[in-house]
């Protein structure tokens, strides 16, 4: 079981970094698509707070990603969690670790009796029957998650993530080294989009919460986090308003900050 706790601790960061990203996400999307709350920023000076805002926190939702999906060898990600998956060893483990919890049904207590044998000889053929249910489970989502992953790492979109992350956050370049291939190749990495992001972000928290069942059993639900994110980024966008530009605070001088 040891090889599968090593596991852990990357997966605990990986699904640290998709919570924040659907966070994240949640947040931008009404200052991103709500038109009703745009106009209320348009010809605006708040809307040169709001705009940037907008852009940070698209930023952060491309950096929360990029890390997830890192395939830097010493990245705790989802591409470096791949290999594990693969391995037959590490699968026996996860696959031992789940019939031993399904088997242990037919320990519980049961009142002695003259049918104890038969309530014993039941529930250890119930444990068995859902061993192999739990087995046969786990198998197939190992293969699926595989399959998922893969289809994510070899895509367009995570290119132009990973570009954007470079280009943008990470650094400041004319061009990236993804791009310079690319234009000797003929080919080009398209521009991303937080629009281009959902479908991506909706298939990673797929992917997140099948590795937190299958290699630690645990159920994490990201949909309310993301229903309680949107109800908080209403309340807070919400209560945003800003002035035509040439009325009100504009007009007076802003106080020069004290320096001590």
């Amino acid at each position: 079981m040891a090889r599968v706790e090593t596991l852990v601790s990357a997966l605990e960061a990986t699904t640290e970094n998709i919570r924040q990203a659907v966070a994240l996400f949640a947040i931008n999307r009404a200052p991103s698509t709500d038109k009703e709350l745009l106009s209320k920023f348009t010809n605006t000076y708040a809307a040169h707070v709001f705009n940037f805002l907008r852009n940070q926190n698209s930023l952060a939702t491309i950096l929360a990603l990029g890390r997830i999906w890192d395939s830097t060898e010493s990245a705790q990600s989802v591409p470096n969690l791949l290999p594990f998956l693969k391995e037959p060893e590490i699968l026996d483990e996860i696959v031992a670790r789940r019939r031993e919890a399904m088997l242990s049904i037919q320990n519980v207590a049961i009142d002695p009796g003259e049918n104890e044998g038969e309530i014993r000889a039941a529930l250890a053929r119930m444990a068995e029957r859902d061993a192999d249910q739990a087995e046969a489970d786990a198998r197939k989502s190992a293969r699926s998650l595989v399959e998922q992953i893969e289809a994510i790492i070899n895509g367009d979109v995570l290119k132009s993530l990973h570009n954007v992350r470079n280009k943008r956050i990470g650094h400041s370049l004319q061009m990236t080294r993804a791009e310079q291939r690319a234009l000797r190749q003929g080919q080009m990495i398209a521009p991303l989009t937080i629009r281009d992001i959902e479908p991506t972000l909706r298939e990673t928290i797929k992917i997140v919460t099948g590795l937190n069942i299958l290699i630690r059993d645990l159920h994490i639900s990201l949909d309310s986090l993301e229903h309680v994110y949107s109800r908080y980024a209403h309340d807070f966008w919400d209560r945003f308003s800003g002035e035509p530009k040439g009325r009100g605070l504009m007009r007076r001088p802003l106080a020069a900050p004290k320096i001590d």
